[in-house]
């Protein structure tokens, strides 16, 4: 099947860029055409974090171009739209796009990665565009999205989005020796976002890692109203910042020269560089926490990358406790060998770290036994079989008459 994705909000550099190459990836693992058009109608800080491979790249706001892609759109046998456009976006970017979506005469999936309505809201013309694709894909058939399309009355079918990486292919890239790695680094990779809960492991470094000579770091954290307000005494950033973290490598850090006297906070990274800094630590923190009923059955890219670079997973356990498997169990009985970790077990959890760290043979097998469990939950070979099912159910229903609207209904 020849597909073409979307993008029409631009690389912002983060999840939803990384769910758009890694899908293609497993689309065309499957023997199928994936071409991108990327909008550049905005650029965004972290454009050059990933290597993309976009066919068509230009600005909705520009009419040219949106003929062009009505006219090379409509050559494909399926649409997925992996995003658009920001609601503070050019009013002529906007109405190009949806000038575009509303000309495309083939099935489009759309694929909804954010897990909170303020995120959704930052999209225009929500409503209207779950009306007209032909299938809606997130995290979680109780979660915000799915709960938000029940409650339009639509009939638009929602299913499971899948995380895909091709395990194997990163492991050859960045896997490395137990002799070649730091048993005393940690680093939690993310973005400035509370749900990543960042100060839990400031806090957990702070009174467990560093005393005991523990290196930890964070990476990919942008300044925001976030960062101000999760980092600093106070938001206007005028009262210095909270206990625990060292901002002084923020920009240029000299990872040789770091010590455990703090954490080191550090901003937004180049992909391939982060991960050969990743694969080099003995242990690796993703803390990403939601709701009960937003997690699904759904990874974040991250819990994929820590793994696949070969270190000891440090994630959240509420995310544990209530995301399920593709077999319905939860993660925390399926996977016991990763540290899960919440405000409440820091004893346990560094206990168990200090094990892996002490014993290398134990080190090595356990990160093996995590790594095949997670290629049965997330690897290309078996993420891609999911998604030529949802290519097949979206081509077997019926086709959305999609009309142009005189006025854009925007949140």
């Amino acid at each position: 099947m020849r597909v073409v994705g979307i993008c029409g909000r631009g690389i912002e550099g983060c999840g939803q860029t990384k769910y758009m190459i890694e899908t293609k990836k497993a689309l065309e693992y499957s023997g199928h055409v994936c071409d991108l058009i990327v909008s550049t109608d905005h650029s965004f800080p972290r454009k050059n974090a990933h290597e993309i491979d976009s066919k068509y790249v230009g600005k909705f706001e520009n009419e040219s171009f949106v003929d062009h892609m009505i006219d090379e759109a409509n050559k494909y046998d399926l649409a997925i739209l992996f995003s658009i456009p920001d609601i503070k976006f050019s009013e002529k970017c906007k109405t190009g796009f949806m000038r575009f979506l509303n000309s495309l005469n083939i099935k489009i999936i759309y694929i909804m990665v954010d897990h909170a309505m303020g995120s959704i809201r930052r999209n225009i013309n929500v409503e209207e565009i779950c009306e007209k694709v032909d299938m809606i894909l997130v995290h979680s058939l109780t979660g915000v999205m799915a709960n938000y399309v029940k409650s339009l009355g639509l009939k638009t079918p929602v299913d499971y989005l899948y995380t895909s990486r091709n395990f194997d292919e990163m492991r050859d890239k960045f896997w490395k020796p137990v002799d070649q790695i730091n048993m005393k680094s940690v680093k939690w990779i993310g973005r400035s976002a509370f749900w990543k809960k960042p100060l839990l492991f400031v806090d957990f470094s702070a009174k467990k890692l560093n005393p005991a000579g523990y290196v930890t770091t964070m990476e990919g954290l942008e300044k925001s109203m976030a960062f101000a307000t999760m980092f600093f005494i106070d938001s206007s950033q005028k009262n210095g910042i909270i206990p625990g973290i060292d901002l002084s490598q923020y920009a240029s850090p000299k990872f040789d020269e770091f010590t455990s006297d703090n954490t080191y906070v550090l901003g937004a990274y180049v992909f391939n560089e982060c991960m050969e800094r990743l694969s080099k630590s003995g242990f690796g923190a993703d803390l990403y926490t939601l709701k009960p009923e937003r997690y699904g059955r759904s990874l974040e890219q991250c819990h994929n990358d820590i793994v696949a670079c070969g270190c000891i997973p440090i994630f959240s356990k509420h995310f544990g406790e209530n995301c399920l498997t593709l077999e319905n169990k939860r993660w925390i009985d399926a996977c016991p060998e990763i540290v899960w970790l919440d405000e409440d077990n820091y004893d346990e959890a560094f206990e168990k770290m200090e094990r892996y760290r002490n014993d290398p043979v134990l080190f090595d097998e356990t990160r093996e036994k995590i790594y095949e469990f997670f290629k049965t939950q997330g690897d290309i070979s078996v993420i891609s079989k999911k998604f030529d099912e949802i290519l097949a159910k979206a081509q077997a229903l019926p086709f959305k008459k999609r009309t142009h609207k005189t006025q854009m209904k925007l949140w």
